[in-house]
Order: C-alpha cells, then sequence, then structure tokens
C-alpha cells in the first residue's frame, strides 16, 4: 500500500473547513464528516474503464429522450 507524502498532524479541536486548504492537491477526496477527516484516492483507470462499459451499455438500452452521462444519474435530452 502506497505510503502518504503529507505528513498527517490532525487540529487539537477536529478537522474543520478551514483546513481543507492546507492539505495537499493530489488528486485524492477530502471531506470533514463530524470533525473527521476522510481521504478518497483517485480512481484508478480500471474503474474508469469499467464506468465507460457501463455507460455504453446503459446508452444503447435506454429510451432515446435520455442523455446518459458519465456523471452519476442522467438528464433528459435538450429539445432542439
Amino acid at each position: 500500500m502506497a505510503q502518504p507524502a503529507h505528513e498527517w498532524r490532525p487540529p487539537e479541536l477536529g478537522w474543520r473547513e478551514q483546513d481543507l486548504a492546507e492539505l495537499p492537491e493530489d488528486g485524492s477526496r477530502y471531506e470533514i464528516v463530524d470533525g473527521s477527516l476522510h481521504v478518497t484516492p483517485p480512481a484508478g483507470y480500471g474503474h474508469h474503464w469499467l464506468a465507460d462499459e457501463i455507460r455504453s451499455a446503459i446508452r444503447a438500452s435506454a429510451p432515446t429522450e435520455w442523455m446518459i452521462i458519465r456523471e452519476p444519474g442522467f438528464a433528459p435530452r435538450a429539445a432542439t
């Protein structure tokens, strides 16, 4: 497992929104939940490949008025 490149020093009173600005911009997702820091690493290539495969399968079977997008969910196709 990869070791973090950033030395973590939690604040004495728990994490706050202001603390996010001091964290590295390394592609990870940082969230604060009830004063605790949650770190999610960026998705790998396999994740993106699988997401594209799923999107293609959904697009092939979805109603034509649906616009299947990469982000979660779907949106109605704009009228032209």
